[in-house]
């Protein structure tokens, strides 16, 4: 989820846009005067700011320029917003410095979130670019033929390991040469250029070209377009068949795999490899793919389970039985799968896989489009997240421990449960109010996600109970240590509005498969214990016998 500061000295303008933009499925952050922008710009690093050119500490395009200034929000983008009708010399002033948009307020919404949404587009589109090169390589340089990428110009900006190997150069002795200067040997563009070709038509090109040197070379050529369709590089494919086209078959499988990457740079793709238990680990995962999936890549490295975490539950087994196939045969493979997502849909993913063999070791690449989604799939942003605590929704919740459960039942691992229960809360709500009850809540599940993994998931089950879904369980051990962790840090107490809460809580655990065949069984036993756990006065109840504190 895209986080926004808003910055507005005015208070009902920063409520009223506040609740727009978290309706749009913004995280929102707000601040009041310049120098609270600048220290929560610097601690929550914003994706966009929304700023008041009217501050009445410091002037709007001052602060501007020093958040464009600060570590680590370089590019970010800031919308300066005024109430001034004759702030046309300001506008102008503002987008030649450092500003990369200007409204004036009061904020129309559909302009508002349509400046937004371009702007974070094209940063994404720019963060995607920027990528590129980190992503593709492992790719091209799996492949045994000779791969040139080329910008514009037809310079070369990266070449795979085949070239650098059979030229016994480095990739900076290879930057800024023409493609001619190895496969020609010459000094000149060829007549009737290919890569000038594809350049003019836009589109894909095969040719037969034989070099002054002797050499035959057969040349596949193909455009790499940006998102208004232009060529910005081109992948140049080249296989020496001078003495023989024995070759050819090679061509044509390596050829196979490069197109579909080709078609699918600017999407995502997922290289898997088969673990020694059988097990489907992604070897490495582009960044097309953490925007498709929204996912962070880092956290997917760290714990593979998550590449699944926001798939539907009913297509997880059917995904990783195809992969598995796709894999373990070499053959092709292709479905649909549903993904749940933040912008109020449910995304449909179309899953197509190539399978390549490197040293005698499987792999397979998947690339990953999204698809056109079914108008009966739409879903408010209340169904993925709930409104209060921002913690995962009851329905995304029930959707993880079904998909945990399969993959637990399929590789042999536990999964842990953990019903959360503030003690008396119905008391806390009468006596301090309803307004520091929901506080409570939110703080709450604020200290819980310090103890819980990337990999788990916490989720507001209801009123006043969370839940825990504990991925990846070797042992009873793992889910002790954190119940304990829990323990100890809920007895430090709430400062809210000036009041000390200190709360008493229950617990109730269970694992699978150990204590339940089903995500069903699973929370009936979870909900069984908290409140047995309750009734006995105890902290905690992890096994049917109480020797539980």
């Amino acid at each position: 989820m895209e986080t926004i500061l808003l910055v507005d000295s005015d208070s009902e303008s920063l409520s009223d846009n506040s609740a727009v933009l978290r309706k749009a499925g913004y995280n929102v952050v707000t601040a009041s005067t310049a120098q609270a922008a600048l220290e929560t710009a610097s601690a929550c690093r914003p994706s966009l700011v929304l700023l008041d050119a009217e501050l009445p500490d410091t002037p709007g395009l001052e602060v501007c320029t020093k958040i464009k200034s600060m570590p680590g929000l370089e590019g970010i983008s800031v919308i300066l917003l005024s109430s001034a009708r004759n702030a046309r010399d300001l506008k102008v002033q503002a987008l030649e410095t450092c500003a990369d948009g200007f409204l004036f307020k009061p904020l129309e919404t559909r302009e508002l979130l349509a400046h937004i949404n371009a702007l974070l587009r094209m940063k994404n589109d720019e963060s995607r670019a920027g990528k590129h090169g980190q992503w593709d390589s492992p790719v091209l340089n799996s492949i045994q033929e000779s791969i040139f990428c080329l910008d514009k110009d037809l310079n070369i900006i990266w070449s795979n390991q085949a070239v650098t190997d059979s030229l016994n150069l480095d990739q900076d002795q290879l930057k800024g040469k023409k493609c001619y200067h190895f496969l020609a040997g010459a000094d000149k563009p060829c007549s009737n250029c290919p890569a000038n070709r594809v350049q003019k038509n836009q589109a894909a090109e095969q040719v037969v070209m034989e070099a002054p040197d002797g050499k035959t070379w057969e040349l596949r050529i193909y455009p790499f377009m940006d998102g208004n369709s232009h060529p910005v590089k081109f992948i140049e494919m080249a296989l020496d068949i001078t003495d023989t086209y024995k070759s050819r078959p090679a061509l044509g499988s390596s050829e196979s795999l490069l197109r579909d990457m080709v078609c699918s740079m600017s999407g995502a793709i997922v290289q898997f490899k088969m673990a020694p238990d059988g097990s489907i680990v992604p070897r490495y995962i582009s960044q097309g793919t953490g925007d498709l999936l929204e996912l962070d890549l880092d956290e997917v490295m760290s714990s593979p389970d998550l590449l699944w975490s926001n798939m539907h539950s009913e297509d997880v087994v059917r995904i990783h039985d195809g992969v598995f196939f796709s894999l373990e045969k070499q053959q092709s493979f292709e479905t649909d799968f549903r993904v749940f997502s933040l912008s109020k849909t449910i995304k449909w993913v179309r899953i197509t896989t190539v399978p390549h063999t490197h040293e005698q070791k499987k792999f397979c690449y998947a690339f990953l489009t999204e698809k056109t989604m079914p108008a009966n799939e739409l879903i408010s942003p209340s169904t993925l997240h709930d409104s209060l605590t921002g913690l995962p929704s009851r329905e995304i919740f029930l959707d993880r421990l079904n998909q945990a459960c399969s993959l637990a039942q399929r590789y042999k691992y536990k999964v842990g449960m953990i019903f959360f229960d503030i003690n008396d809360f119905r008391e806390i709500n009468d006596q301090f109010g309803r307004s520091i009850g929901d506080k409570l809540l939110y703080q709450t599940g604020q200290r819980l996600l310090g103890f819980v993994r990337k990999s788990d998931t916490l989720a507001r089950y209801n009123g006043d109970v969370f839940a825990i879904i504990g991925l990846n369980m070797v042992s009873a051990q793992g889910l002790e240590s954190m119940i304990e962790k829990i323990s100890m840090s809920m007895k430090d107490p709430f400062l809210l509005k000036g009041h000390l809460i200190k709360l008493g809580i229950t617990m109730g655990i269970s694992i699978f498969p150990d204590d339940a065949s089903s995500a069903e069984e699973l929370i009936r036993k979870s909900k069984t214990r908290m409140h047995r756990a309750k009734d006995e006065g105890l902290e905690y109840l992890f096994l049917p016998d109480p020797g539980n504190k």
